[in-house]
């Protein structure tokens, strides 16, 4: 559930629990061509094994970034 920056949820000061907002047509528009993309990736094994194969390295490399920066965190802290 999407909640756009700057406009305030609506509910009552003694709930907890946010409302989200109300889904705009470009958000349904965008939710359906993603579905619709991913329909066609799980159907086709060879795409499938490339996007897997895309988010292993990408994982991979945000490992690697937050490795570094815990690093320059400890080396500040010294």
């Amino acid at each position: 559930m999407a909640y756009e920056k700057g406009r305030k949820r609506k509910g009552t000061a003694k709930s907890n629990k946010a409302e989200p907002m109300p889904m705009e047509d470009w958000e349904a528009e965008e939710d359906l061509r993603a579905v619709c993309r991913a329909s066609l990736v799980n159907k086709d094994p060879e795409r499938m094994k490339k996007c897997q194969a895309l988010a292993k390295k990408k994982l991979e490399e945000s490992k690697k970034r937050l490795d570094e920066a815990e690093a320059m965190v400890e080396m500040g802290t010294d």
